[in-house]
């Protein structure tokens, strides 16, 4: 799942500062779309040799992606150094809006497409698949524990 993570953190770190964070909305899709992988791999029906091909295609289609906005430098501190605007809120009430719950019951309340809602559920998602690369120490996996959170009131 390490496609997750760097897709992750150019989509989470191609932030603008000193403008208002925002996700690029096509660099969003490629996050959107990393959520079905959990289901390829498990899939009996799907012979090795395709998973692995919709894999590398599905690489090849991020970076594709990643080129086509202009390259933006990944800017890590965006991530680790955001402060949620409404943290510790659930509809006017203290207590779980620090954690995911929180923030998915803020974002379905979000007058939008629907888009941010599947950005955070693939945030949420991506947290748990990836979560086998974060104590190994390997900096190229960019994405560590805890700043999943943090892209998800980034999202929200």
């Amino acid at each position: 799942m390490g496609c997750t993570i760097q897709t992750v953190y150019f989509t989470g770190g191609a932030q603008h500062p000193p403008k208002q964070i925002k996700f690029d909305f096509y660099y969003m899709h490629c996050v959107n779309c990393s959520i079905f992988f959990s289901s390829f791999l498990r899939a009996a029906w799907i012979p090795p040799v395709q998973k692995a091909r919709l894999l590398r295609f599905k690489g090849y289609l991020d970076l594709a992606m990643y080129a086509s906005r202009r390259v933006p430098e990944p800017l890590l501190d965006e991530i680790v150094e955001y402060v949620p605007k409404r943290r510790g809120e659930v509809n006017g009430e203290g207590g779980k809006g620090d954690e995911w719950e929180g923030i998915f019951e803020r974002v379905v309340g979000r007058d939008d497409d629907g888009h941010a809602c599947k950005l955070v559920r693939a945030l949420r998602h991506g947290e748990e698949v990836c979560r086998a690369y974060y104590g190994d120490g390997d900096e190229r996996f960019r994405v560590k524990e805890g700043m999943w959170l943090q892209l998800g009131h980034m999202g929200e």
